[in-house]
């Protein structure tokens, strides 16, 4: 009986990790876009203070998950990912070049992590 307990306590621990690391994903992917989104309407429109705003809050979000983020998957799309997003500035001559490969790496990563059927099977 004990045996019974410790496999149902095993598998709610085990789903209740996965439910987090999609909900982290999830959110990671969602305050990625959208500071990318805000610098290049800030590129856009030239305003350089909203622009630094941008890029230091995508600097943040990265240096708040980079750990979290490790642990899930393997590390070539976050390195990757991390490198890009470390090497950004605001007087880049192709800034919304940067900007658009970050965005994509950004969607690699979240394809590759969140629960589908592809990815289970």
């Amino acid at each position: 009986m004990k045996r019974i307990w410790f496999a149902i306590v095993f598998l709610a621990i085990a789903a209740a990790m996965c439910v987090g690391e999609q909900c982290f994903i999830r959110t990671f992917h969602a305050e990625v876009n959208s500071a990318v989104t805000a610098a290049e309407t800030a590129a856009e429109r030239g305003d350089d203070a909203a622009l630094k705003a941008a890029l230091n809050e995508l600097k943040r979000c990265w240096n708040k998950s980079n750990n979290l983020l490790c642990m899930f998957t393997n590390h070539a799309v976050p390195d990757e990912l991390g490198a890009r997003i470390r090497g950004i500035r605001s007087d880049c001559d192709d800034l919304l070049l940067e900007l658009d490969n970050i965005r994509a790496f950004n969607d690699v990563l979240y394809e590759n992590q969140r629960i589908t059927p592809a990815n289970v099977f």
